[in-house]
């Protein structure tokens, strides 16, 4: 076991859960990965869901569009959550991070959108520090319209994970 940064991890009893999945077909016929990921996502707010709840504020503005050819979605929406105050310029809420990761080992092209007014969107890596020339090429290539709506093209390498910053405005 490790002992940085601390001392006392992987030590101890350990509960781990797991499953098999018996599905026909492949892994994306049998819609394995869509299957594991509501496995691994354990509900949060279960005590706050009651009768008569409207729940329509907690729909998530940004969206991923698979390519109307592709036969399976390979890109999966992984987090939508606000940027780190202290890295977004001391800007609360005032930006969203989505990372995405391309699923099933192919290449794949998705297109991010956002429902809300967008100012800007980067590539950044996990520390969330913009990656300037995937920025660069992002918005040449049209990421946002006139109107400040986001409509991204993206496109992933096999089993790549992207993390994009979307400002709002």
């Amino acid at each position: 076991a490790g002992a940085y940064p601390d001392s006392q991890m992987d030590r101890g009893s350990h509960v781990v859960d797991f499953a098999l999945y018996a599905h026909r077909g492949s892994l994306m016929d049998g819609d394995v990965v869509a299957v594991a990921r509501a496995y691994n996502a354990k509900p949060v707010l279960p005590g706050l869901l009651r009768e008569g709840c409207d729940t329509s504020a907690w729909e998530c503005p940004v969206r991923v569009v698979q390519d109307s050819k592709a036969r399976y979605s390979q890109v999966v929406l992984d987090t939508v959550k606000m940027a780190e105050p202290r890295l977004d310029g001391g800007k609360e809420g005032k930006s969203i991070i989505c990372r995405l990761y391309e699923a099933f080992g192919t290449r794949s092209s998705v297109t991010l959108e956002c429902d809300l007014p967008v100012k800007r969107v980067s590539i950044t890596d996990l520390l969330e520090q913009d990656h300037v020339d995937e920025t660069r090429a992002l918005n040449e290539a049209g990421a946002l319209s006139s109107d400040g709506r986001l409509t991204a093209v993206l496109h992933l390498r096999a089993f790549q994970f992207m993390t994009v910053r979307i400002e709002l405005a």
